[in-house]
C-alpha cells in the first residue's frame, strides 16, 4: 500500500491540484479543485492500477474503489466533514472493485468532457442520507487500445448506457427485507463484518432485478431488536425477511442465515457458513454471493407458487402474468412455452413498458431455439431483438442480457456474447447462470482455461442444481480440447448420472472415448448419441457447439470418427 502510494496514486492527487484531507487504513479523503480534475485524476490512478496489478498474484493485488461526489463540506483543521463527504463515502461503498461511482452532481460536472462511458444505476438509497442519490458508475478504459480495467463493467454497444429507466415502477412484487445481522459474539471487531456482510448481501440481492428490495435505512431501525423477524417484515410491509448472525470462535468464523415469509412465518431456507478467518473481505464476498445465489432462486419458486395459487391465470398486474409466464417457462415443455409467451404478452399489456416481460420472451425464444422447438437460428435472431428491447427499458438486467448473450453466441456473434455476458456478471456477480453461458461462450472463442473457471464458479454457486450436467459440460470441452482426455471422460460421466439422455454429454464422451482408442467402451454411447441425433451432420454439429476457429469443432469431428459415429 506504501509503494502505492508513494509511486502513483500521491503524485497523481498532486498532479491534479488534490489535497489529502484525511486517511484511515487503506481509506483516503481527497478535496480537488474542480470535478473534472478530481475525474482526470482517478483515471489515472485506476489505469495505473490495473497496470501494477496486471503482473501480481490474485493475493498480492490490491483493486480501489472510488467514490466522487460534488457537494458543501465543513472544514474542521485540515479534515472535511459534512454530507457532501458522506455521498463519496457511501458511493465508494457502490463501487466495483478498480472502479468508480460518481453522484448526479458531479456526473453533471464532466460528461461530455472526459471520454468514457458512464452508466446510469439509478436513484440510491445511501446509508445516513435521507434524499436518494442519482448514481453512474464508470466503465474505465485503459489508455491502451484494447485494454481496460479488469474487473469494470465491459463496454455494451448494443444497448444505449444513457437509459435512465433501471427500475420501472408498477409492477413490482412483495418486497424483501435484509435484517441487520447479530453479532452473537458481542466483540466490536465483529460488529463491523455483520453490518458489512448484511449490507453486501442487500446490495446484492438488488441486483436479481426478480423483487424489490428494502434500503438498509428502512431496517436499520430494527438492528438491537426484541421482535421476531415476522413481526418485522409486516411492519415493513416486506413480503419476506432474510435474517442472519455472525459468531466467531478463536480462528473461525460461523454465519447462519435464513429466509422467513413475512406473511406466514414460515422458514423457507436456512444455510449455515463456517469459514476460516484468515481474510475477512475474501470470506465477506464468497458468503455474500454463495448466499444471495441460494436465496434469489428460493424466492423466485415462491412467488411464482404465491401467484398461480391466489389469482386466477385470466387476471392480474404486469407483474402477476409475468410470474405465471416464468413458472411456465420452467417447466421446459414445448406446450408450457407456447402458454409462457400468452402470460409474457398479457404482462406487456397490463404495461407496454414492463422490461421484465421482455426478458422473459428473450428467454423464451432462446430456450426454443435450444432446444429446437423453433428453427434454431431464427429463433435466436428473435431472443436478441427480444432482448434488446428488454434492455433498452433495463440495461442493468442481468436475465436479460444473459439470454441476449447466449443468442448472440449461438449466432455466432462471439465479441457480442461475451461482452453482454461479461456484463451480466459485473452487475449481478451471483447470477450463477451467466456464469455457466459465460464457459461456454469461452469456450468456443478457445479460452479454455477461463472456461474452466467459470465452470467452477457455478458450480459452487449451484450446489444440487438439476441442470448441472448442462453447466458442467462447458468444462468437459475445454478439458477435451486441451487434450485432457481423462477429466473430460470423468466430466462427461458424472453429467450422464444426472441425465444420461442429454446429447452434449453423450457426444462429447464418445468424442473423448475415440481419441483415447476406447471404441469398444463407446458403443452403447454412440448408440444412444444417434438415437437422441439421429441426422447429425458436421454443420449440424458446428451450429450446436458454434466454435470461433474451425479447427476446434474439426478436433470433436475427428473423435466421434474414431468412435465410429456417423455424420450424415
Amino acid at each position: 500500500l506504501r509503494a502505492h502510494r508513494s509511486e502513483l496514486i500521491d503524485p497523481k492527487i498532486t498532479e491534479y491540484r488534490g489535497r489529502i484531507a484525511n486517511t484511515a487504513g487503506d481509506r483516503i479523503l481527497i478535496e480537488y479543485p474542480s470535478a473534472v480534475e478530481a475525474m482526470r485524476s482517478v483515471l489515472d490512478i485506476q489505469r495505473g492500477m490495473a497496470k501494477r496489478n496486471a503482473d501480481l498474484p490474485k493475493r498480492r493485488r490490491i483493486d480501489f474503489r472510488i467514490g466522487i461526489n460534488v457537494g458543501d463540506v465543513i472544514e474542521q483543521g485540515d479534515d472535511l466533514l459534512g454530507d457532501g463527504v458522506n455521498v463519496a463515502a457511501r458511493l465508494e461503498g457502490l463501487a466495483a472493485p478498480g472502479g468508480v461511482c460518481l453522484s448526479g452532481t458531479a456526473y453533471d460536472q464532466v460528461v461530455g468532457k472526459i471520454d468514457q462511458p458512464f452508466d446510469f444505476i439509478g436513484e440510491q438509497t445511501l446509508k445516513g442520507l435521507k434524499e436518494p442519490v442519482r448514481t453512474y458508475s464508470l466503465a474505465i478504459q485503459s489508455s491502451e487500445p484494447g485494454s481496460s480495467t479488469q474487473k469494470q463493467l465491459p463496454d455494451f454497444p448494443a444497448v444505449s448506457a444513457a437509459s435512465d429507466k433501471a427500475r420501472l415502477t408498477g409492477a413490482i412484487g412483495p418486497a424483501v427485507a435484509v435484517l441487520p445481522f447479530r453479532n452473537l459474539a458481542k466483540e466490536p471487531d465483529q460488529e463491523f463484518f455483520a453490518e458489512g456482510l448484511s449490507e453486501d448481501i442487500l446490495l446484492a440481492l438488488s441486483a436479481s432485478r426478480s423483487f424489490p428490495v428494502l434500503a438498509s435505512s428502512a431496517t436499520a431501525a430494527f438492528k438491537d431488536r426484541s421482535l421476531d423477524a415476522q413481526t418485522i417484515g409486516k411492519n415493513l410491509g416486506a413480503g419476506y425477511v432474510l435474517d442472519g448472525s455472525v459468531r466467531r470462535s478463536g480462528s473461525q468464523l460461523r454465519v447462519a442465515v435464513e429466509l422467513i415469509n413475512a406473511d406466514s412465518g414460515l422458514q423457507l431456507w436456512s444455510e449455515r457458513y463456517d469459514r476460516p478467518v484468515d481474510d475477512v473481505f475474501a470470506v465477506q464476498d464468497d458468503i455474500t454471493t454463495t448466499v444471495v445465489a441460494a436465496v434469489e432462486p428460493e424466492i423466485d419458486v415462491q412467488e411464482m407458487r404465491r401467484v398461480l395459487v391466489t389469482q386466477s391465470s385470466t387476471v392480474g398486474n404486469a407483474y402477476d402474468q409475468c410470474q405465471r409466464g416464468f413458472w411456465h417457462l420452467s417447466k421446459n415443455t414445448l406446450e408450457d412455452y407456447r402458454t409462457s409467451f400468452h402470460q409474457f404478452e398479457s404482462s406487456l399489456a397490463a404495461d407496454p413498458e414492463y422490461a421484465r416481460a421482455y426478458t422473459g420472451m428473450t428467454q423464451g425464444k432462446y430456450t426454443a431455439g435450444y432446444r429446437n422447438w423453433e428453427d434454431r437460428l431464427a429463433a435466436m435472431e428473435e431472443a436478441v431483438q427480444l432482448g434488446r428491447a428488454a434492455l433498452d427499458l433495463d440495461n442493468r438486467d442481468p436475465r436479460a442480457l444473459r439470454y441476449f448473450g447466449g443468442a448472440q453466441m449461438f449466432l455466432g456473434r462471439h465479441d457480442e456474447a461475451l461482452a453482454a455476458l461479461n456484463r451480466a456478471i459485473a452487475v449481478h456477480p451471483s447470477y450463477a447462470t451467466a456464469y455457466s453461458a459465460l464457459a461456454f461462450a469461452l469456450d468456443f472463442v478457445g479460452d479454455f482455461e477461463n472456461a474452466v473457471t467459470a465452470e467452477e464458479t457455478t458450480a459452487r454457486l449451484r450446489p444440487g442444481d438439476r441442470s448441472l450436467h448442462v453447466c458442467m459440460m462447458s468444462k468437459a470441452i475445454a478439458k477435451y480440447q486441451m487434450d485432457d482426455y481423462e477429466t473430460a471422460e470423468r466430466v462427461c460421466n458424472e453429467s450422464l448420472r444426472l441425465n444420461e439422455q442429454f446429447w452434449m454429454s453423450n457426444l462429447i464422451l464418445a468424442a473423448t472415448l475415440g481419441q483415447q482408442e476406447k471404441a469398444n467402451e463407446a458403443k452403447l454411447i454412440v448408440e444412444r448419441l444417434q438415437h437422441l441425433l439421429p441426422s447429425l451432420t458436421e454443420e449440424g454439429l458446428s451450429q450446436r457447439l458454434p466454435f470461433r476457429e474451425r479447427d476446434h469443432i474439426n478436433r470433436i469431428i475427428e473423435g466421434l470418427r474414431k468412435a465410429n459415429v456417423q455424420l450424415n
